[in-house]
């Protein structure tokens, strides 16, 4: 398929931000994909860049702020509850009262805590994000090698 046809509505300009920009024709003996367009390179090909950089930094964030964030504050959230409300944290003294008698703020969070888990959630969908992201680079990689192997054989 051609993209400069499938994209004639979009102006003239911004032709470069989404397409390749330089098209050469094919090789006399392709190896391998025989029905591919062939594309050179060029200053235009920057503008292309530009575009997957931004996208790429749209599909972190919202990735980051959408899926990891939400799951790692509430994972944290109830494991600081789990351990708060557990039989062997009743026997241990609450702001240096003893069994029985705790405050009742003891078992809310302290903005150290809270602080604490901030930080725990950002860095959980930071690292997250990046392990999305190199587990998919690799595994296309790996396809992609795949494939040219099992077109030699």
């Amino acid at each position: 398929m051609n993209s400069q046809l499938g994209l004639q509505w979009l102006p003239s300009y911004l032709l470069p931000f989404v397409t390749l920009s330089y098209p050469t024709p094919p090789p006399l003996n392709p190896d391998s994909f025989h029905h591919s367009a062939y594309y050179g390179t060029g200053p235009l090909d920057a503008c292309l860049i530009i575009t997957c950089i931004a996208l790429m930094a749209i599909l972190r964030d919202l990735v980051r702020v959408y899926v990891m964030e939400p799951f790692a504050r509430w994972k944290l959230t109830r494991d600081w509850e789990r351990l708060n409300t557990s039989p062997l944290h009743s026997n241990i003294k609450h702001n240096g009262a003893p069994n029985g008698h705790v405050n009742s703020d003891s078992t809310s969070m302290s903005p150290r805590h809270a602080r604490k888990i901030h930080r725990s959630v950002v860095r959980f969908a930071e690292q997250g994000w990046s392990a999305i992201y190199y587990t998919l680079q690799w595994s296309f990689g790996f396809v992609r090698a795949f494939a040219r192997v099992s077109c030699l054989v």
